[in-house]
């Protein structure tokens, strides 16, 4: 029998200090997969992906993810990432798993419109997931969202790596999902709390 995983994705996409001036684009597709039997790391998937709307990032947009002119450059496009991230579950043999976001908009606001505008297939596993902020505020019983900085407070920790890297975002708010799993005593799994159909 398969084991059953956790897939914590934190996108980076393409902004700009005026946001209103473009629609966002995907720059950097990280995945944590942790065993949700186990709360144990078991893979990470790591791409950046090269923007084809508006394929100059920002000098804003630079500075906040670190992320590079070259390291979009040199990257594939999404329909191709997308492909390499299913072969990644595959190869992996990771067949059964949740995919966890901070908040709505990593599918909702970036990879649903955006894989709509360039008529790519949005995947399957992008349907339903567990919104780890929405989790979170129930878990503890509290009046209002918090972000991943604050959620990590709460719990005693603090941040590792760099905010918003995509990858090190994605590993903190793996480190907040293992711990709504450990103080909700969840048997078996967490069930998914969002849904693409919420807003389309």
């Amino acid at each position: 029998m398969s084991d059953h995983f956790y897939v914590i994705i934190d996108f980076e996409c393409t902004c700009w200090e005026d946001r209103s001036h473009a629609a966002n684009e995907i720059i950097e597709f990280p995945a944590i997969v942790m065993n949700s039997r186990t709360l144990q790391v078991e893979y990470e998937f790591h791409r950046y992906v090269q923007p084809t709307e508006n394929p100059i990032l920002s000098d804003f947009c630079i500075d906040l993810t670190g992320i590079s002119q070259y390291d979009v450059d040199s990257a594939d496009t999404l329909d191709i990432v997308l492909d390499d991230f299913d072969d990644f579950l595959t190869s992996n043999n990771i067949i059964k798993f949740t995919m966890c976001t901070d908040g709505p908009w990593d599918f909702q606001k970036f990879l649903y419109p955006e894989t709509k505008r360039k008529y790519i297939d949005y995947p399957d596993w992008a349907h339903t997931w567990i919104d780890i902020r929405r989790r979170f505020q129930r878990s503890y019983g509290l009046e209002k969202w918090q972000n991943v900085d604050r959620m990590l407070t709460i719990l005693g920790m603090v941040f590792q790596g760099r905010p918003h890297s995509g990858i090190d975002d994605a590993r903190n708010i793996a480190r907040i999902t293992k711990a709504i799993h450990q103080r909700d005593i969840v048997g078996g799994k967490m069930r998914p709390n969002r849904s693409i159909r919420d807003r389309y």
